[in-house]
């Protein structure tokens, strides 16, 4: 989530003023580099997510809205605390 975030603070979101860019050194705006390297990183994120997330709302006795909700809620909360408090 994190990385996500990275991506969206510092491209579309900074590019329509919600967010600042972070300062480094690159000349290149475009987060052709960053996609390279997150990108891969986030789709396998997500996928062994869900992968692991799958065998444990078959087990559970919460209805499956229920319990993606709730799996995704517990996967959120924790990045936009983070992401919160991140000077």
């Amino acid at each position: 989530m994190l990385m996500l975030w990275f991506l969206l603070s510092n491209w579309p979101l900074a590019d329509i003023g919600l967010t600042t860019r972070i300062p480094n050194n690159e000349q290149d705006d475009s987060p052709n580099a960053a996609l390279l390297f997150f990108g891969p990183m986030i789709a396998a994120s997500a996928v062994l997510w869900w992968i692991a997330n799958r065998p444990l709302a078959r087990r559970t006795q919460l209805t499956a809205p229920r319990y993606w909700l709730l799996s995704l809620a517990s996967t959120l909360i924790p990045a936009v605390i983070a992401i919160s408090v991140w000077p």
